[in-house]
């Protein structure tokens, strides 16, 4: 189903003050592996109520209104619904939102692909230095890590109140293999990878590991490109 979005819908929503926004998710992992919406991307107007980490199992037309239901809690209505998750995660979906997508719409879908990495963020104390000349580094000699970034320095924001924190991406080679390893096996080898890189590196006082199992689009659509706009007429 290719259609565009109603203007006079769309105008209708950025003028309501109390829009219900959600950003739904659709991952088997809660912490590990999903693909979320940003506040700023789902939140139309002022003082929208913005809501995360709720993964989807169905969407059903009830009383011409979409009905959400998520893994845990009760279903929610909604006039509207966009998906923007990953393709293979849509194509999960159960209930009425598997009928609007025709047989032919299903293969071009079902053919789309995504490459897989892992990204590790490192947080550190106030007063750390990281001493490197750059605010962002591609690597190309090693198996594991493609991209190092100081992140407070990339975004400009070093303050002398914050510490500085240090993110760390993998190879697309590396995230496919260790794709379905215990994500504490998978920081360790790229600890040992990063000290190499950076030999002396402080310890941080926090890390974050993150699958990031839908990476980048690595093969697209063989047809047009497909926008659902999910609506009641």
């Amino acid at each position: 189903m290719q259609s565009s979005f109603p203007r006079e819908h769309y105008v209708k929503t950025q003028q309501n003050k109390r829009c219900k926004i959600t950003g739904l998710t659709r991952g088997p992992d809660q912490g590990q592996d999903q693909n979320e919406a940003s506040e700023h991307d789902f939140a139309f107007g002022t003082g929208a109520d913005v809501y995360f980490r709720h993964c989807v199992t169905q969407i059903n037309l009830r009383n011409d209104k979409w009905e959400v239901s998520k893994e845990t809690g009760p279903p929610e209505l909604f006039d509207i619904v966009v998906l923007t998750m990953p393709v293979p995660q849509i194509l999960q979906l159960q209930g009425d939102v598997a009928n609007l997508i025709s047989k032919c719409q299903r293969q071009q879908l079902e053919s789309v692909s995504y490459s897989s990495r892992y990204a590790l963020g490192l947080f550190y104390e106030t007063g750390t230095k990281i001493d490197v000349p750059w605010a962002g580094q591609y690597i190309t000699s090693n198996p594991c890590i493609r991209f190092i970034s100081i992140d407070n320095r990339k975004r400009n924001i070093e303050s002398s109140e914050i510490g500085p924190s240090l993110v760390v991406h993998t190879t697309v080679p590396f995230g496919v293999t260790h794709l379905e390893h215990s994500t504490e096996d998978v920081q360790e080898l790229i600890f040992q990878n990063l000290e190499g890189i950076l030999p002396g590196l402080p310890r941080p006082v926090a890390t974050k590991c993150q699958k990031w199992r839908h990476s980048q689009v690595s093969r697209e659509s063989a047809g047009e490109d497909i926008i659902f706009f999910i609506r009641i007429d």
